[in-house]
């Protein structure tokens, strides 16, 4: 009877030790969850990340821009958006929700952005007054950001943390809404870059 219940706990042991490797730990489903968004794979996305993958497709999420500006532009951004490097360390687990650092290095869009916004701005206001149709002011302001886009350069680096959840199924990436300085990093800094035009723009308004 002893040695029915020992080899009965060694298969209960053995059973625990599969499923535990059977379960990819959270620095694996972030490796898988990066990979997958620069490739735009939506089908791994969908498989590691919480929220809608198609989200996270830049081909597809700005591909529904093309009436409003150019497709060699969309395709340009969204190369830029997946040219990103990155290296994950620091696994932190505590009960169901894990993080992990993940340094990033991509293109400054951030700074690129807000160099075309504030020349179109300044461009824009003159074209305006002398009478220019909304056309030219399309145009102009086309014209600007597929410069700025052009000559944005692979400087940005950030280190932030990536916030995931254990399901039923395994660890899976939080929804962007709940990594929004990663969302941030990913994306040269353009979220940083909008919040500081839009406070310098509101402190315009308030003299």
């Amino acid at each position: 009877m002893k040695k029915i219940l020992s080899l009965l706990l060694v298969f209960v042991m053995c059973l625990s030790l599969f499923s535990c490797a059977s379960t990819p730990a959270p620095t694996k489903v972030a490796d898988t969850y990066l990979s997958a968004i620069k490739t735009n794979n939506t089908e791994q996305l969908s498989k590691v990340y919480a929220g809608d993958a198609s989200d996270l497709n830049f081909k597809e999420e700005y591909g529904e821009m093309s009436d409003e500006v150019s497709e060699d532009f969309l395709k340009s951004f969204a190369e830029k958006l997946t040219s990103f490097e990155y290296k994950i360390s620091n696994e932190a687990i505590k009960d169901d929700k894990a993080t992990v650092d993940v340094a990033i290095k991509t293109y400054d869009l951030g700074k690129a952005f807000t160099s075309a916004i504030t020349e179109y701005m300044q461009d824009g206001f003159g074209l305006a007054l002398s009478g220019g149709s909304e056309e030219e002011l399309n145009k102009m302001m086309q014209d600007k950001f597929t410069t700025a886009l052009d000559n944005a350069t692979f400087d940005y680096e950030s280190t932030v943390k990536l916030h995931l959840s254990k399901t039923d199924k395994g660890w899976v990436v939080d929804k962007i809404g709940h990594n929004s300085e990663f969302a941030n990093a990913l994306t040269g800094g353009i979220a940083d870059a909008s919040k500081e035009l839009t406070d310098a723009f509101q402190d315009e308004e308030t003299e």
